[in-house]
C-alpha cells in the first residue's frame, strides 16, 4: 500500500494505492474509493477564488461523478509526483499542475510603494539627527559630571581612609560608602572590607554581638578570623540540649557499644569537646562521638559517626549499613528531654541508608531538637543540637 497525506483548506487528507487497482481518498474522516475500472481522469485545475488564485484536484468517475478537492500548489506538485509513480494510473493522468501566477502591481501601486519609501527614509534621517544631537549633547554632559565625580571621588576616598586609620572606623565608613556610590573600585571594597572587620570586632570583643554580626555580614570576603568569631557568637547566642547529662552520655555509650571517652579538651572556639571511640571488628569501622560543651554542664551538640573510608578492606554496603543504622538509632534514643526518642530512632534507622551522598543532608526535628543525618558510602554522620 503506498499513501501520501495533504491538507484541503482545514481537513486532513490522505490517498491511499490499495490491492494494486484501488484509489483510496480520505477527506477527515469521510472516505471515497476509486477502482482502477471507474476512473475516467485525474487533472488538475487552477481557478481564481477570494482575489487568489487556488489549485483544484479533479477526479473523474465513468459514471460522471466529479470528485473537486481545493489543495495548495506545493501538494498538488506532490500528489502529481505521487500519482506518477503508479504506473496503473499514468494513463488517467493529466498534465503536471501550473504554478499560480505571481502578483503584478498597478502602476499606481508601484507609484504609492516608492512615495511609502521616500517618507519612511526622511522620517528616518530626522529621528536621527535628533537622536545624535541629543547623545552629543548628553556625552558632553557626562564628560562634564565624570570630572565632578572623580574629584568628589578622590576626596571622600582619602578621607575616608584617614578617618579609618585614626581608628574613627564609623566614619571612615560612611565616607568610603559615600565614595563607592560615585565609582565602586577594588581598593574601595578592600578598604570596606578591613574596616567592617575591625568594628565588628570590636562589638565581639564587646558581647555586642548584633553589631558584629551585622559588619561581619556587610564584609565582601569573610575572613577565617571573622568566621571564628560568628561561629563564636552561634554557639554563645543559641540554646543548649536542654536535660542532657553528659557522664550519663559516656556510661551508656560505654555500657552499649564499648565507647572510651578521653578528658575535655579546648577547641579554637574557646569551647570544650569530648572524643569518644571505639572500632568494630565486624565492619572494620569507628563508632565515633564528639560532645561540644559551653562549658562542663551545658552541651550545645554532640555529633555521632560511623566511619569505614579509612579500613583497607572495606565492608559491604549492607553490613555498614546495618552497623550504622543500630549505632545511630541508639544515639538518638539518649535525648529524652526536648525530643521524642522513639520516633527519632525510627527515623534514623529508615534514613541512613538514602544518607551515602556527600552533598545530600537530612534534617528533621522532634519537639525542639534537630537531627540531621549526612554520609558518604563508608561515613555516617548524624549532627544533635537545639532546633533554635
Amino acid at each position: 500500500m503506498k499513501a501520501l497525506k495533504f491538507r484541503s483548506n482545514n481537513n486532513k487528507c490522505r490517498l491511499e494505492w490499495v490491492d494494486d487497482n484501488i484509489l483510496v481518498l480520505w477527506i477527515g474522516k469521510k472516505e471515497f474509493l476509486f477502482s482502477i475500472e471507474s476512473i475516467r481522469s485525474i487533472f488538475f485545475s487552477e481557478t481564481f477564488r477570494d482575489k487568489a488564485h487556488s489549485t483544484d484536484l479533479n477526479i473523474i468517475g465513468s459514471e460522471k461523478e466529479i470528485l473537486d478537492v481545493n489543495i495548495s500548489y506545493s501538494d498538488a506538485t506532490n500528489i502529481f509526483d505521487w500519482l506518477t509513480s503508479i504506473s496503473p494510473l499514468n494513463p488517467l493522468l493529466g498534465k503536471k499542475p501550473n504554478q499560480p501566477p505571481t502578483k503584478e502591481y498597478s502602476k499606481l501601486n508601484k507609484k504609492i510603494i516608492i512615495i511609502t519609501i521616500i517618507a519612511f527614509l526622511a522620517i528616518t534621517l530626522v529621528f536621527a539627527y535628533i537622536y545624535f544631537k541629543q547623545t552629543n549633547l548628553q556625552n558632553s554632559q557626562s564628560q562634564t559630571n565624570q570630572n565632578t565625580n572623580s574629584s568628589d571621588f578622590q576626596e571622600l576616598f582619602t578621607k575616608g581612609i584617614k578617618l579609618i586609620k585614626k581608628n574613627q572606623l564609623t566614619d571612615g565608613i560612611n565616607l568610603l560608602l559615600q565614595a563607592k556610590a560615585i565609582n565602586a573600585t577594588p581598593e574601595i571594597d578592600s578598604a570596606l572590607n578591613k574596616a567592617y572587620f575591625e568594628r565588628g570586632e570590636y562589638f565581639f570583643q564587646n558581647n555586642d554581638y548584633e553589631k558584629a554580626f551585622n559588619d561581619f555580614e556587610s564584609m565582601f570576603t569573610i575572613t577565617p578570623q571573622a568566621q571564628i568569631m560568628i561561629n563564636q557568637m552561634r554557639i554563645n547566642t543559641s540554646d543548649c540540649l536542654p536535660g542532657v547529662d553528659v557522664k550519663k552520655i559516656q556510661d551508656l555509650l560505654n555500657k552499649s557499644y564499648f565507647l572510651t571517652f578521653s578528658k575535655p579538651r579546648k577547641i579554637s572556639s574557646g569551647n570544650l569537646v569530648i572524643d569518644g571511640i571505639m572500632s568494630d571488628d565486624d565492619t572494620n569501622s569507628n563508632l565515633i562521638c564528639k560532645i561540644y560543651l559551653k562549658n562542663p554542664q551545658e552541651i550545645y551538640r554532640v555529633v555521632f559517626e560511623t566511619d569505614a573510608s579509612s579500613a583497607i578492606e572495606k565492608p559491604e554496603d549492607y553490613n555498614f549499613e546495618k552497623v550504622s543504622a543500630n549505632f545511630l538509632g541508639f544515639a538518638g534514643t539518649l535525648f529524652t528531654h526536648g525530643s521524642d526518642p522513639v520516633k527519632a530512632s525510627e527515623w534514623i534507622v529508615k534514613t541512613v541508608p538514602k544518607a551515602k551522598l556527600s552533598y545530600v543532608q537530612f534534617d528533621n526535628i522532634f519537639v525542639s531538637t534537630c537531627f540531621r543525618l549526612s554520609g558518604e558510602q563508608y561515613k555516617r554522620t548524624l549532627e544533635i543540637f537545639p532546633a533554635s
